[in-house]
């Protein structure tokens, strides 16, 4: 019994330890040597990741408590100015751009200036407003998706409904009406066929762009959960332009198949 209890907690011991290591999409301690634990907070000051182990002696000594801490981020060298490397708290609005307080006291020194975090409080009534616009775009791609998938069963559900109809005539006639038959039968197949190549790319097509809407609302909600002011105003720009210029390219065609008299060859 003892055994078991002692194998038990070994278990728990490695499952939590394994949790702690940092996986795809997590941000790494920049102190770990090895293997590296996931990043509890980044010290905007130091400009280092740091795991909860690292992140210590930000909390007891009297020095680092004075440091910056933020939710993990990478690539924390883009937080600082290239030209003056400080860091960029700043947002000039006249040039639309994050600046750090020597650019604020230089070449932006006569420019309409705010803090990133009430450049971002501004800013975010448009990133929700975006989020929506994704989830109605969304909406209505499924909705496409449900109609396109509704078409394709009309067109093999008329095709067979032709053929059934045609197929008592079919049997009265002679020879020659035989071979009628089995002519608009190849005509309504073949048209059968065209028209669910074109429907069964446009599914596969609106089913890419639900993909990507999905993904971009993923970024989006996520984008508008992060306290990096700098990164949400850097990257919101080309996120929305590329936001909405998904869409499919429009093919005609039926859901119906009717053979007429035109259709039919001469005998």
């Amino acid at each position: 019994m003892e055994e078991q209890v002692e194998n038990l907690e070994e278990m728990n011991t490695d499952a939590t330890l394994s949790q702690s290591y940092a996986g795809p999409g997590d941000v790494c301690c920049d102190v770990c040597s090895g293997k590296r634990k996931k990043a509890s907070k980044t010290c905007v000051t130091c400009m280092v990741s740091y795991c909860e182990t690292h992140l210590q002696p930000h909390y007891e000594s009297e020095a680092l408590t004075r440091h910056k801490l933020e939710e993990p981020t990478e690539n924390t060298e883009k937080k600082l100015c290239k030209e003056h490397q400080e860091f960029l708290e700043l947002f000039c609005r006249t040039d639309d751009l994050c600046i750090c307080l020597v650019c604020a006291t230089t070449e932006h020194k006569s420019h309409d200036t705010v803090t990133s975090s009430e450049e971002r409080r501004g800013r975010q009534n448009q990133l929700d407003s975006k989020k929506d616009e994704v989830k109605k775009k969304i909406e209505e791609k499924k909705k496409k998706l449900e109609e396109m998938k509704e078409a394709v069963k009309r067109i093999e559900e008329s095709s067979q409904q032709e053929i059934q109809k045609h197929e008592e005539t079919f049997k009265s006639v002679l020879e020659s009406i035989e071979r009628l038959r089995s002519e608009i039968i190849k005509l309504i197949k073949d048209h059968e066929q065209r028209e669910l190549r074109k429907a069964e790319e446009l599914i596969e097509c609106l089913e890419k762009e639900i993909e990507e809407l999905q993904r971009k609302a993923t970024e989006l909600a996520k984008l508008s959960q992060t306290e990096d002011h700098i990164h949400v105003l850097r990257v919101r720009v080309g996120l929305f332009e590329t936001l909405l210029c998904f869409s499919c390219p429009s093919s005609f065609f039926s859901p119906h198949v009717e053979v007429t008299t035109s259709l039919c060859p001469s005998w």
